[in-house]
């Protein structure tokens, strides 16, 4: 397979004109299970142990996740080259479709924008916790038949953390093949819709066509009678559910549960609210990103003015403290250390001789430490 490329740095990514120009109508959000072998995963263990109190953490080897199995699986839904995607810069091999992907040597987060003739998605790509990865897609209205189109692609990754509930959902005029939660994911009690199978596992054409409304969006649990009142059943006031049957729970302007009978179609402004809690939660995870990523300039920005200020003849205490008062400034949750050192031995100086040497630096960011280092 092609190697992924990262032709664009997250500096370069027109955040502003984003955050002002498009307007997403549908959002998902999932995290799946990261496969590494065993090799790379205590690696990455051994990493995540030390890198609070390693000062040569930035010297260490860092694990790559390949997303090249589903910016493959895009690309053969899509009938794009997979190389071209792979490559990120701009050419998918279809005429108005354009794919261009965002991010550091680090390779996480990575943003995709994707053009899709008149349509328009956006991709957030990161790493979650230890071993999870992060997806999160929106599409304008344009671009919403192509969401739906590669949804299940996108969502397939929470395959990897147990059974998942296939489920057929008209969509157009095709049928699509929904990948809902898996079992594991039950636990979760934001935002989602809980839709009761019958024995047949087979919706009724109500409830099937109010999934096509909202398909796509935020969290889908499926289940059986048994699986669904299982899971319900210890949560004081909620009554069990029949098969075809519909429930709505977090769902913004809604104060309580919702839940709906076999024969009860959703109302359109509860469709909106559905559809309106996805693309929040996308959008969260983006918007994220996008923080961080501005805020993140700071740390090389305060590298580059203490290493001026250090050869120009300023103090390096004090050069050092300014530098440390401009990150926190910018929106870092601490400094960890910003310290100039020896290039060669690594020996911490306190003063600047004219010697090689290198300013090592790390920062927390939320639950992200970031590490950089500039020679002067």
């Amino acid at each position: 397979m092609t190697k992924l490329i990262h032709p664009y740095s997250l500096q370069a990514f027109p955040t502003e004109k984003i955050l002002k120009e498009f307007k997403p109508v549908r959002g998902c959000h999932v995290r799946g299970k990261i496969e590494l072998p065993p090799g790379q995963a205590e690696l990455l263990f051994a990493s995540l142990r030390n890198r609070d109190s390693d000062p040569l953490a930035w010297q260490k080897p860092t694990v790559e996740v390949d997303l090249r199995p589903l910016f493959d699986a895009i690309a053969e839904r899509m009938g794009y080259d997979p190389a071209l995607l792979a490559e990120g810069r701009g050419e998918t091999g279809r005429a108005d479709h354009a794919w261009s992907t965002y991010a550091d040597e680090s390779g996480f987060p990575l943003l995709v924008r994707w053009q899709a003739g008149q349509g328009e998605l956006l991709l957030s790509i990161g790493i979650f916790g230890r071993e999870e990865l992060s997806v999160a897609m929106l599409a304008d209205e344009a671009g919403l038949e192509t969401m739906l189109k590669v949804h299940d692609v996108v969502t397939g990754i929470e395959a990897t953390r147990g059974r998942t509930e296939r489920v057929s959902v008209p969509v157009g005029d095709t049928m699509q093949i929904v990948e809902v939660a898996s079992r594991s994911a039950w636990s979760y009690f934001g935002p989602c819709v809980t839709v009761c199978l019958p024995p047949d596992r087979q919706l009724n054409e109500l409830r099937r066509k109010d999934l096509e409304r909202i398909f796509g969006g935020v969290l889908l649990l499926v289940g059986t009678e048994e699986e669904v009142n299982e899971r319900h059943g210890g949560i004081a006031g909620f009554p069990q559910l029949k098969a075809n049957a519909l429930r709505l729970v977090s769902i913004p302007a809604s104060t309580a549960r919702l839940d709906f009978g076999p024969t009860e179609p959703l109302s359109e402004s509860l469709v909106e609210l559905i559809n309106e809690a996805g693309v929040r939660r996308a959008w969260r995870a983006f918007e994220s990103t996008a923080d961080e990523r501005a805020a993140a300039l700071a740390l090389p920005h305060a590298l580059r003015r203490a290493a001026e200020d250090i050869r120009a003849g300023s103090d390096v205490g004090q050069a050092l403290a300014h530098a440390e008062a401009d990150i926190l400034t910018a929106g870092f949750a601490q400094v960890d250390y910003f310290a100039l050192a020896d290039a060669i031995t690594l020996e911490e100086l306190h003063h600047f001789d004219g010697r090689p040497a290198r300013l090592l630096a790390a920062a927390k960011m939320g639950k992200t430490r970031l590490i950089d280092n500039l020679v002067i």
